[in-house]
């Protein structure tokens, strides 16, 4: 009974913090002009595809949350090599992708910490402080609907994603 409740912890923080990231879009669709929300868009979907893959490092912390110590700096040297040439190529992609470059330099920013924040979560998970990763998980739709939509009803879809990143 104990470890499920546990279990149910986490998944009910993942789920809030799906709804909470489903919840942004929605208002920065509302907020945003289709054409803008278009890109925020599409900087949601690169920011997706940097974290999923860094996101599957916490299983190995959470089985081993000494990993998560050793690992960091070949994450964080992995996730500057992303976001590095993500940098590098920012403006012939954003030309090609017809998207501002700021976008994905704001995607490029995002990489080096995608892996950290995964080992971090799972080395929490595996030493059994669920509160603290229930907390980090709610931390990041809490500050894109507050700061996010504050950013982009300001600045449009750059503003919106530096404040993904900055969640």
């Amino acid at each position: 009974g104990r470890l499920a409740g546990e279990q149910l912890a986490v998944a009910g923080g993942q789920l809030g913090a799906g709804l909470g990231n489903l919840l942004f879009a929605l208002v920065a669709a509302l907020v945003l002009a289709p054409g803008a929300f278009a890109e925020l868009a599409a900087f949601l979907a690169l920011y997706l595809l940097i974290h999923a893959p860094a996101g599957s490092l916490s299983a190995g912390s959470a089985l081993s949350p000494a990993l998560a110590a050793r690992a960091r700096r070949r994450a964080f040297l992995a996730g500057s090599a992303v976001g590095g040439g993500l940098a590098v190529l920012a403006l012939p992609l954003a030309a090609l992708l017809d998207l501002s470059p700021l976008l994905l330099l704001a995607a490029a920013a995002a990489a080096p910490t995608a892996g950290l924040l995964a080992l971090d979560r799972g080395r929490l998970y595996g030493l059994g402080r669920r509160r603290r990763v229930v907390a980090s998980l709610l931390a990041e739709p809490a500050v894109r609907l507050s700061i996010g939509v504050a950013l982009a009803a300001l600045a449009g879809p750059a503003g919106g994603a530096v404040a993904v990143v900055l969640a």
